[in-house]
């Protein structure tokens, strides 16, 4: 047998793992970057009855993320385990795997066994191989017509914006990142000055994905040292995270309690570590501008 660093299996009408209402089960961490993005895929095509969800907390169980902790996580409903790394376990008995114990994760009830656990794989799943179980089957987050801009956008996202407050080791790589990353913000803020969302007057993957990075940024990112500007300071782009937060089905995946505890709780943090009660983050309430781009 071949040891594999992650699970990328598809959902299809004719394979192993078929669209089916109640087989498949969704695990997110409402602090998690990556698993947001399930999340909001989850909700924008209404999956809610045929994919049922589990939430793991932000604070660990043995360095895994573990069920039922802090309020907006739930217990695991499918063996009762404590912690994602059980249900890991389950799917890998044979120990194969050698990537992380990370979330999200789609399941499957049949094969007992993870469809996926990327997250980029997932949100294309829910948007095309699931529409005959969704509620907003029309909606589509990676059309045709606008592949190579949502392709380009994403591309852009990923090298100067969604890694960079991770990838640094020192205080050269800091500076080169810190720099790599605002000035990523002005060109979003240009190209958001001329339509309402990045690949044209809907929401695509590429929007989910920058949404998460940039809805951690004044309660997390600012903070561990990325704070030359508030996002206000970028009107168009402040105005878009607004426009995207104010969705009736994005804005009940934003927990700001648990994005913040992900990051203030990590172990590499001293002691004592504290969910900090700011930042006062009403301003994405305010009404935006974006309506008539």
């Amino acid at each position: 047998m071949t040891s594999f660093s992650s699970f990328a299996n598809n959902i299809t009408a004719d394979g192993k793992f078929q669209p089916e209402s109640g087989r498949y089960h969704l695990v997110v961490g409402l602090g998690c970057p990556f698993a947001h993005r399930a999340l909001i895929a989850y909700k924008l095509k209404g999956l809610e009855s045929a994919i049922d969800l589990s939430v793991v907390d932000f604070e660990m169980k043995d360095g895994y993320w573990k069920y039922f902790g802090h309020e907006g996580t739930t217990p695991d409903p499918l063996y009762g385990f404590q912690s994602i790394k059980q249900l890991y376990d389950k799917a890998d008995p044979q120990k194969l795997y050698t990537g992380k114990a990370t979330v999200p994760v789609l399941w499957d009830r049949k094969t007992e066994t993870i469809v996926s656990n990327e997250s980029h794989d997932i949100v294309r799943i829910f948007n095309s191989q699931l529409n005959n179980l969704a509620k907003y089957p029309n909606v589509n987050l990676y059309p045709d017509e606008t592949k190579a801009k949502i392709d380009e956008a994403t591309d852009f996202i990923m090298k100067n914006i969604a890694f960079q407050v991770y990838k640094t080791t020192s205080q050269e790589e800091y500076e080169l990142s810190f720099k790599t990353f605002f000035n990523g913000l002005e060109n979003l803020n240009e190209r958001l000055s001329k339509s309402r969302y990045l690949a044209g007057n809907a929401i695509t993957e590429a929007d989910i994905k920058l949404f998460v990075v940039l809805i951690r940024f004044e309660p997390a990112f600012y903070n561990l040292k990325y704070n030359l500007y508030p996002l206000s300071h970028y009107d168009s782009l402040f105005n878009y995270i607004k426009d995207l937060y104010q969705n009736e089905f994005i804005k009940p995946t934003v927990n700001f309690y648990h994005i913040k505890g992900i990051y203030y709780t990590r172990s590499s943090l001293p002691e004592p570590r504290l969910v900090p009660i700011g930042p006062n983050l009403d301003h994405y309430e305010i009404p935006h501008n974006r309506v008539n781009l």
